[in-house]
């Protein structure tokens, strides 16, 4: 049983173990470990999207493909859309119809259904500092539709 007002106290495994006073170690929850994928893991012959900061990016599980969409390459605004397919590691920039969202950063994304959701964000801008022009809009992409 947990109480309110509990305080979480976040020791070394080797202290954990000799410390009568918290979970023995074979009690402890596991330990995740960050692991880099290698650009040589991803596929060969993929279109690699830009670099950028302050983008979306959202996982749909039915397709197991991450959608990134925005941001900041190169203190400017992006409007590209990349998908990473997380069970053969290769990115892909599909062709869109439509009327896209415009470039833009610092934007919320979501997926509902098969439909990836854009709403807000900033545009003309080149950096968090509000320096641009803030957005009150929706978009949203048919999952179904990219090619």
């Amino acid at each position: 049983d947990s109480e309110l007002g509990a305080v979480l106290r976040m020791v070394p495994r080797e202290r954990a173990a000799s410390d009568e006073s918290l979970l023995p170690e074979e009690e402890l929850p596991p330990v995740f470990l960050w692991e880099p994928l290698p650009n040589d893991k991803l596929g060969h012959g993929t279109h690699l999207p830009q670099s950028r900061g302050y983008h979306s990016a959202v996982f749909c599980k039915e397709e197991s493909k991450i959608y990134m969409f925005g941001g900041i390459t190169n203190r400017d605004t992006n409007d590209e859309l990349a998908v990473l397919d997380t069970t053969t590691w290769t990115w892909t920039l599909p062709a869109c119809e439509g009327t896209p969202p415009c470039a833009r950063f610092g934007h919320s994304a979501t997926i509902v259904g098969r439909r990836m959701v854009v709403v807000g964000g900033c545009r003309d801008g080149n950096d968090l500092l509000r320096s641009g022009t803030d957005l009150c809009d929706v978009h949203v992409l048919e999952l179904d539709e990219l090619r």
